[in-house]
Order: C-alpha cells, then structure tokens, then sequence
C-alpha cells in the first residue's frame, strides 16, 4: 500500500482496519475539544463506537486542547449516546483509542492524563 499523503498516518488507519477485520472507527476530533452541550442530544460519533475494536482521531492541530474529562469518559465510564430517532443507549467503550498526530497534545488539565494516555513516536518513514 502506498500512503498517497506521505506522512504514514493513511497508511497506519488503512492497516489497522484491515487487521481489525472492519472494527475500526475514524472519531471526529470535535468530540474531544468541545464541550458536551447536551449528554441527551444524537451523537452518531459516540454511537459508532458501540463494538468497535479500535478507535482513532487524526491529525489534531498544534493549538487544539483536548478536553480531559473526555478522554475520561471513552476510557473508563460508560457512554452514553442517542442515535438519530432512536432511544439511548449506554454502553462500556472497550476499544482501544489511538492518536496519530505530527504534534505532542495538548489537554485541559493534567490530573489524571498520565495514566491514560501513552505516547509511541514513530520512527518508520513512507515512501
């Protein structure tokens, strides 16, 4: 496979979701950097991660914050979300999440962070 953009981060989300058998979703970066307006309001990100193996966010800018509290919520309490003219559903996230960024992250505040998120420098190169 050839990563057409050259940075190996296509390549890298095109390998996993054929090594996850389809199990993969792309997660919108919104979803962490802004705040939740409304837990009852549809959210077809949040739904899409119901089964899903992997789940990953690309590319967040130099000057993004992710919202820690987030990050909190995908990795060790429930979700819960509403699909369009469905009913809520709560569920345990059990996929792993992934970021693939040219940047280190920024997040709102560093309290419990550390614990949860690990950090893996690439070193291969894409021709």
């Amino acid at each position: 496979m050839k990563d057409e953009e050259g940075g190996g981060k296509t390549l890298t989300s095109k390998l996993a979701d054929g090594g996850y058998g389809g199990y993969t979703e792309k997660l919108s970066l919104h979803v962490l950097t802004k705040d939740a307006a409304n837990q009852d309001s549809t959210n077809s990100q949040l739904f899409d991660l119901f089964g899903a193996r992997l789940v990953y966010i690309s590319e967040p800018g130099k000057n993004d914050v992710i919202i820690s509290s987030r990050i909190k919520d995908l990795t060790s309490e429930k979700s819960k979300c509403r699909p369009l003219f469905g009913s809520n559903l709560t569920f345990n996230n059990t996929a792993l999440l992934a970021m693939f960024t040219n940047y280190a992250p920024r997040y709102s505040e560093m309290k419990g962070i550390p614990r949860r998120v690990r950090a893996y420098e690439g070193t291969g190169f894409f021709k």
